[in-house]
């Protein structure tokens, strides 16, 4: 038997530190696109070669449709018909939903240093809410209980 399967409380405490650290990187990120890349940088449409506006609203559908196939990741490498699956698969669906849903994140850092697009900042608050509806809830962590 593994620590993690002989104390759901301990792995729920662990994923919810990891989600912490994950959602701490989206102020990183952000910081490094408005005071690194924006100091060091040429902040004009010419850096991107085509028209940086398909580019722009492709990179957002990317953004929300991989920000709601992390929930939808989590929901079916986590759960099976309503239960819950082990402890270690109900540990790997978080940590694949957490990077999904850091992402977006990610594509923000692109937009801001490909083409500076004013509105860069949507990309981290679908991050963001990708993180809260990614939330480790402790119930179902905890086992279930009989009457």
């Amino acid at each position: 038997m593994t620590p993690a399967a002989a104390n759901p409380g301990g792995a729920w405490r662990a994923l919810l530190i990891i989600w912490i650290i994950f959602v701490a990187m989206i102020p990183v990120y952000y910081y490094v696109v408005t005071h690194v890349l924006s100091a060091a940088s040429n902040l004009n449409d010419d850096r991107f070669e085509g028209d940086p506006q398909t580019f722009r609203i492709a990179t957002l559908g990317a953004a929300i449709l991989v920000a709601a196939l992390s929930v939808v990741l989590k929901q079916r490498l986590g759960f099976q018909r309503g239960q819950p699956k082990s402890l270690l698969a109900l540990r790997q669906a978080y940590i694949v939903a957490f990077s999904c849903s850091l992402s977006p994140a990610v594509m923000g850092i692109a937009i801001f240093a490909t083409t500076a697009w004013a509105f860069y900042w949507v990309f981290f608050v679908i991050s963001g809410l990708a993180f809260v509806l990614n939330f480790p809830r402790r119930e179902y962590f905890d086992p279930p209980r009989t009457l």
